[in-house]
């Protein structure tokens, strides 16, 4: 096995704008290579409006005594908050997919301005409650859009910049809720209820004006480069896949950067919230600053996030032009600074080194997950970044700030305000070493990122130019056991009508290619396209309906049903067309007038080969584009492989494709005009069946396998 070259050294990476040298050198520039300022401000603005909604979260105790009720109610507010972020969660989601994000950014502004209205003028625990709930669906629903809005709005090499400065403007938004919030809270007569009706007035401003940003096409900016590069002349958008939650989520997991970067990006949260929240309670009383005043070290510390993302922003741009691996160690050390910031907070009992650290702290955190979302925007393909906004905004909220944040209180009750903070500083240590599982993984995941986008175009042209995309197409496909690789960058193609057999030692990955084909596996590398359309991370019941179909070797049938109900099972992709589904078991007595004499009998209580035949009649029911048939032939005597190979044969002259997998070579022989030859992994033959003839190292060892009489891999 060869290594992959870094992304920085890949002229497709360079060419999409992932890296290279004609990198947007200033904000201004960065910002003038998209439309403008507006968008920015608008959304950054409003980013930072809504989380100035917890400063909200902050007046809880102030809330409660208003009503009435314990002044412990910050953990009940912040857990209804965060009920309604969950909520608002398959929201999201679907509009992230959709492709509705603006219209779903303005809602969830709009959500949280109610919300806070509602708070204001509440006068019972359930208006609280409802208030709380809606203003966290709305909190979803930005956040699940506002990242991957920017990163279509905007090219690729612009989105360093145009991302720190949305953090920065966010945090400026912070600063200024903050501004509004305590002081009205403390001197004006309404207390928190003036606060909260003064925040909502931004937050209604921002939402309409978020209104007159156009909905930019997902993807654009690099489908428009890769056009460029695969020499398309269309200036066609491609229409846009939509994605299911179960599929959006599937795919996100089959991302090896995404899991660590969305940990990582929850645990940033209870940092934050940590230090912001339990370090102001530090200042007050370990470190003697008045109380007044501790919302006015937060204030400072907020202003310090954003200087400190405003000044490392080009550095950063630079650093991931170059590596984006670098800029992911640079984010362990920020983790490290947080660790020690966090520690002098609890551990040093005098509020000006309290407020520095404090400051410290919130400035390297905010720096952090401006390298958290950049790496998401190269990692996870663009198909994905709403899907994976919408899942770090319920990290955030549930992991981040629910668990952490109660985590951080109950050590705070148990054992003080010190060992709390201590013990989250080791949290921001344990953060450091998630990270390191993205220095190993980005380059690899953004690479492949931009070669699927690549794919996808080249079989957009071929389309354009009158050519059928192969009906099978695996590219690239990687596959791994927990820690064990089984597949190593797999590519296997099948025409339409095509009857291609798929040979190999034991334990080469044949079957496991199967699984991965008919979805029953999830690559952790590659494509599967179905006639040019992408199901890498499509359902397999989905990949059923669209006319996948597997024969699963000694697999296939269930025995304890009788022959008539595997039948009727085989067709339940088809719904409810009860008339297809007789036809199909008629069609199947008539081919098999075993299985008919046996209709009424325990599929457990056939021979091997009776059992073969109920098997490949789920072909007859079905009736596939593709069908993928594992060591069909094994163990049966020559006449039933005879009458069962006929069968094939005639499944595959109706028009059906056909993936045989075989231990027997002159089986493979008599059916295939054409075959793959897998071993440890790798293909290592691709090309007619009679060649094979020619190959007696491949032949012999696929003999050897025969004759060791081992299971199929």
């Amino acid at each position: 096995m060869t290594a992959e070259p870094p992304v920085h050294d890949r002229p497709e990476a360079r060419a999409v704008g992932v890296t290279g040298e004609d990198v947007r050198g200033t904000l201004t520039e960065a910002v003038a290579a998209g439309p403008g300022w507006f968008p920015l401000l608008v959304v950054g603005l409003l980013g930072g409006a809504v989380l100035a909604e917890g400063s909200a979260l902050l007046l809880a105790p102030d809330i409660a005594r208003s009503l009435g009720r314990s002044t412990h109610g910050t953990g009940s507010l912040l857990g209804l908050w965060s009920i309604g972020v969950v909520l608002g969660l398959p929201f999201a989601l679907r509009a992230a997919l959709g492709g509705r994000r603006v219209r779903a950014a303005a809602c969830g502004g709009g959500l949280v301005a109610w919300g806070m209205v509602v708070l204001a003028v509440a006068d019972s625990g359930r208006e609280v409650a409802v208030a709380a709930v809606v203003a966290g669906a709305g909190s979803a629903l930005c956040g699940a859009t506002h990242r991957d809005l920017l990163a279509d709005l905007y090219p690729p090499l612009a989105h360093t910049h145009v991302l720190a400065a949305y953090r920065a403007v966010s945090l400026l938004g912070v600063g200024i809720g903050l501004t509004v919030t305590f002081p009205l809270a403390t001197a004006s007569a309404l207390t928190w209820r003036a606060s909260l009706l003064l925040l909502a007035v931004p937050v209604t401003v921002l939402s309409l004006l978020l209104l007159r940003v156009p909905e930019p096409g997902r993807g654009r900016h690099e489908a428009e480069l890769v056009r460029r590069l695969v020499g398309s002349t269309s200036d066609e958008p491609e229409p846009q896949e939509k994605r299911g939650f179960a599929e959006a989520v599937r795919a996100l997991q089959a991302v090896p950067t995404a899991r660590p970067v969305l940990a990582a990006t929850a645990l940033v949260a209870a940092l934050g919230y940590g230090l912001v929240v339990f370090g102001g309670y530090a200042l007050v009383q370990e470190g003697g600053l008045a109380p007044s005043l501790a919302p006015l070290v937060v204030l400072v510390a907020a202003w310090c996030g954003a200087a400190a993302v405003a000044a490392v922003t080009a550095r950063a741009a630079g650093t991931f032009r170059h590596s984006p691996r670098r800029l992911v160690r640079d984010a362990q050390l920020l983790l490290v600074v947080v660790a020690a910031a966090l520690a002098l907070t609890g551990l040093v009992p005098w509020w000006p080194v309290e407020a520095v650290a404090v400051a410290v702290g919130v400035s390297a955190l905010a720096v952090v997950l401006v390298v958290l979302d950049r790496v998401a925007t190269v990692a996870v393909p663009p198909a994905l970044r709403g899907a994976w906004g919408a899942l770090a905004s319920a990290q955030v909220a549930v992991v981040g700030v629910l668990a952490g944040g109660g985590a951080v209180a109950a050590l705070d009750a148990a054992f003080g305000l010190p060992v709390a903070l201590t013990l989250l500083g080791v949290a921001a240590l344990v953060g450091a070493v998630v990270l390191r599982s993205v220095d190993l993984t980005v380059e690899r995941d953004a690479a492949r990122s931009v070669g699927a986008l690549v794919e996808a175009e080249e079989a957009a042209v071929r389309r354009a130019g009158g050519l059928r995309p192969p009906l099978l197409s695996c590219r690239g496909i990687d596959f791994s056991y927990g820690p064990l690789q089984i597949l190593f960058g797999v590519d296997v193609a099948v025409e339409e009508g095509e009857m291609v057999a798929l040979l190999g030692t034991n334990g080469a990955g044949k079957s496991t290619l199967l699984r991965v084909v008919s979805g029953l596996g999830l690559p952790s590398a590659g494509t599967v396209r179905l006639a040019g359309e992408d199901v890498t991370w499509t359902e397999p019941a989905e990949r059923v309906r669209r006319g996948i179909c597997q024969i699963p070797g000694g697999k296939a049938v269930f025995g304890p049903l009788s022959v008539v109900d595997n039948l009727r099972l085989y067709g339940y992709a088809l719904g409810r067309d009860r008339k297809a589904v007789e036809r199909g078991i008629e069609d199947s007595f008539a081919a098999f007038p075993r299985l008919a004499e046996r209709r009424n009998a325990a599929a457990s209580t056939m021979s091997g080969g009776e059992q073969q035949m109920l098997a490949l009649s789920k072909a007859l029911i079905l009736q596939p584009r593709l069908l993928l048939i594992d060591e069909l032939s094994l163990g049966l005597a020559p006449k039933v492989v005879g009458e069962l190979l006929e069968m094939v044969r005639t499944i595959n002259a109706t028009g059906t494709a056909v993936v045989l997998v075989e231990q027997s070579v002159n089986v493979a022989l008599s059916l295939a005009d054409r075959a793959y030859f897998m071993e440890k992994g790798q293909v290592r033959f691709d090309g007619r069946t009679a060649d094979l003839l020619e190959r007696p190292d491949i032949l012999r060892s696929v003999f050897l396998s025969g004759a060791a009489g081992g299971g199929s891999s």
